[in-house]
C-alpha cells in the first residue's frame, strides 16, 4: 500500500481497537505529491501519526520513527493539509517516540552531550540510536558538526577504532 491505504488500515485497526483515528491528506511545500497520515486523540491531545514515514526501502533499513505521534505543528511545517475540515491544533511533541526515548531535542536545547552519550552507549551496545530536533535550524547545525562531535565523544570515551554511518532524513 501507500499512504492512503496504509492510512486507511491504520483508521480501521484504531476504531477497531476502539480508539478514534482521522485520516488526514495534504501536499508538500515543494509541490511533490499528495500524501496522507492519521490523527489520534491521545489523553486531551491530537497527535499526528505518519506511519508511511518509516515505509522499508532500499537505503533505510533499520526504523526511525520520525513522525510517530508527532504535533500538527510538526506534520504541517512539511504538508499543508487539504482545507476539507480543520485540524486540530496541536504543540506537544511530548509523546513522540523520541520524546518517550528521551532523543528529542526542543528548540535551542543543549543537545551536544545528549548526542554524545546516545554515541558512546551505542559503542558499548553495539546499536543505533535516532534522533530528532523541534527546529530545522538546530537539526542543520547538528548535521554539520555531527563528525566533530562523535570524534570528541570517541575521544572523551577513549575508542581508538570504531566507524559510524549517519542517514539523514531532511524531510523530519
Amino acid at each position: 500500500a501507500k499512504c492512503d491505504g496504509i492510512s486507511k488500515a491504520m483508521k480501521w485497526a484504531m476504531e477497531n481497537a476502539g480508539f478514534s483515528c482521522m485520516c488526514v491528506g495534504g501536499q508538500p511545500y515543494n509541490g511533490g505529491i499528495g500524501h496522507a497520515w492519521n490523527i489520534i486523540p491521545v489523553d486531551g491531545h491530537y497527535y499526528h501519526l505518519d506511519l508511511t514515514s518509516d515505509v522499508q526501502s532500499g537505503t533505510q533499513h533499520d526504523p526511525f520513527y520520525p513522525a510517530y505521534n508527532v504535533s500538527a505543528d510538526f506534520m504541517v511545517g512539511i504538508y499543508a493539509p487539504d482545507s476539507y475540515f480543520d485540524i486540530p491544533e496541536e504543540h506537544s511533541m511530548d509523546a513522540s517516540y523520541h520524546a518517550e526515548k528521551g532523543n528529542f531535542f526542543a528548540a535551542g536545547a543543549n543537545w551536544k552531550n545528549a548526542v554524545k552519550k546516545l554515541f558512546k552507549d551505542a559503542h558499548k551496545t553495539g546499536d543505533t540510536f535516532t534522533v530528532q530536533f523541534a527546529t530545522q535550524t538546530d537539526y542543520n547545525t547538528c548535521k554539520d558538526s555531527l563528525e566533530t562531535l562523535f570524534r570528541e565523544a570517541a575521544r572523551e570515551a577513549g575508542i581508538q577504532r570504531w566507524s559510524w554511518g549517519t542517514t539523514y532524513i531532511d524531510q523530519y
